[in-house]
């Protein structure tokens, strides 16, 4: 019977290890944007030269600037900030809130029904 206990035990870590290994593994390799970001033509110092276009020759142009980018290699980029990043408030409370109103508002619709 200890034998038996042991062989099971041992079995089902060694499952949850090798499914946590091969997650990681799997996360890694099908995890390319940030090669395909670096590498890419139209995304190089991207962020720089549209930060200085902005700054030299004002909104519209910088603006021209992305639209002439998304027809050329078909990306649409998107500003988030000035500074380029997304205010603190915003990037931590907007996931929460967007998840506690999809429940309530599915919790309303199990309920009317």
């Amino acid at each position: 019977m200890r034998s038996l206990f042991w062989r099971v035990f041992a079995s089902f870590w060694l499952a949850i290890a090798l499914v946590a290994g091969l997650s990681w593994l799997l996360g890694h390799a099908l995890n390319q944007d940030s090669w395909i970001i670096s590498r890419h033509p139209g995304l190089k110092d991207l962020a720089s030269e549209w930060v200085q276009l902005r700054e030299s020759k004002g909104e519209l142009a910088s603006y021209s600037r992305l639209e002439r980018l998304r027809r050329t290699y078909r990306i649409d980029v998107q500003v988030l900030g000035e500074n380029g990043q997304i205010p603190v408030a915003m990037a931590a409370w907007s996931p929460p809130l967007a998840a506690t109103l999809a429940s309530l508002a599915l919790l309303l619709h199990l309920e009317d029904g």
